[in-house]
């Protein structure tokens, strides 16, 4: 699991739903593995976190990390203008 619930916190829920559409685009090459990763929004704990990425190879998890980084990254500099 990857949380991103300190990066989020005093995001609205808009921009929270913002951040987890585009992590979802991150996911689309692994809908077909089993279990699928997922998003999940505000559920046990505050923020944003993509889950069920056990079976991810580690040099693409690495790689998909660093991409959600830069995301969360973009997202919050835009906060801030």
């Amino acid at each position: 699991m990857v949380n991103y619930g300190y990066e989020c916190k005093g995001w609205s829920a808009e921009e929270k739903e913002r951040l987890a559409s585009e992590l979802a685009k991150l996911l689309r090459p692994y809908d077909k593995m089993s279990p699928s990763p997922t998003i999940e929004v505000d559920g046990t704990y505050p923020g944003v976190r993509m889950r069920k990425l056990t079976w991810i190879p580690e040099n693409e998890l690495d790689e998909l990390i660093a991409k959600a980084d830069a995301i969360v990254d973009k997202i919050a500099k835009e906060r801030k203008q």
